[in-house]
């Protein structure tokens, strides 16, 4: 697992300096699909999926798939008013009060990657992560917001019974959130194996917005079970009015010095 301690690491250092000491990786392309369903459980929302596709050459020669990842979602500006990412919300620690889902695992609607890459089998909501959630466990090194998960006091004036007093409710971050960073490694399942053997690749982020808001981009890096760490090819809000359902290719571009 050194592929993942040091990509851990570079993690835990912040987005900026991981990127500094990344590059753009010619053995990945990523792809970015938008979908605005007519009707059904998701009829009132923008569908923004951002997928990793690897040739396992070179550098990657022997990979297996996507490990981890280390993102950012943004939202576009100017940021309309009804612009913000929508979460999914459950009691994942235990003290009776929601705590926000940045990663797709919350236990009430697991987002597996089939639910993930379909408009009609669930009301989706926004995460990112690596791996497929019917086959493995994702472990977040990074979270910014890092207040996702409620915080709680036994009530002193019920010491029998003890109840629950809410300090922190994560709805007040994550209701209105319009930017959000997940870092991690898919630990159990080892790899998104997807991201060689699908025609798409390895879906590793999916932004849900109201209907009409703001489109967002996704910047950071991503790397294989072996291989250096990518950067991820950021687009520009000219690039997002042009998506269509069939997505935008973005891999391969170089960097345009500042």
């Amino acid at each position: 697992m050194k592929r993942a301690s040091l990509f851990i690491a570079a993690a835990a250092l912040g987005l900026a300096s991981s990127i500094a000491q990344a590059a753009i990786n010619p053995n990945w392309t990523f792809t970015i699909e938008k979908a605005s369903p007519a009707t059904g459980v998701n009829s009132t929302v923008d569908i923004y999926r951002y997928f990793a596709k690897l040739n396992p050459v070179g550098a990657d020669a022997g990979a297996g798939g996507l490990q981890s990842v280390d993102a950012k979602l943004d939202l576009v500006a100017p940021v309309l008013p009804n612009s913000h990412f929508l979460f999914g919300f459950s009691d994942t620690n235990g003290d009776g009060f929601d705590d926000a889902d940045p990663f797709g695992t919350n236990p009430v609607l697991t987002m597996t990657d089939q639910r993930a890459r379909s408009n009609t089998l669930v009301a989706l909501k926004s995460f990112i992560r690596t791996g497929d959630l019917a086959g493995g466990t994702f472990s977040p090194a990074t979270v910014n917001p890092p207040q996702f998960q409620s915080t709680s006091h036994p009530d002193p004036a019920d010491p029998v019974n003890n109840p629950p007093i809410q300090d922190f409710d994560p709805h007040t971050v994550w209701d209105d959130l319009k930017s959000f960073r997940v870092a991690g490694i898919y630990t159990s399942g080892g790899k998104d194996a997807k991201a060689v053997s699908d025609a798409k690749g390895a879906l590793f982020a999916l932004a849900i917005v109201p209907r009409g808001a703001s489109a967002p981009v996704i910047s950071g890096q991503v790397a294989s079970d072996k291989g250096p760490i990518s950067d991820i090819v950021i687009p520009e809000p000219a690039s997002l009015s042009l998506l269509a359902v069939g997505g935008l290719m973005l891999g391969r571009r170089r960097r345009v010095a500042k």
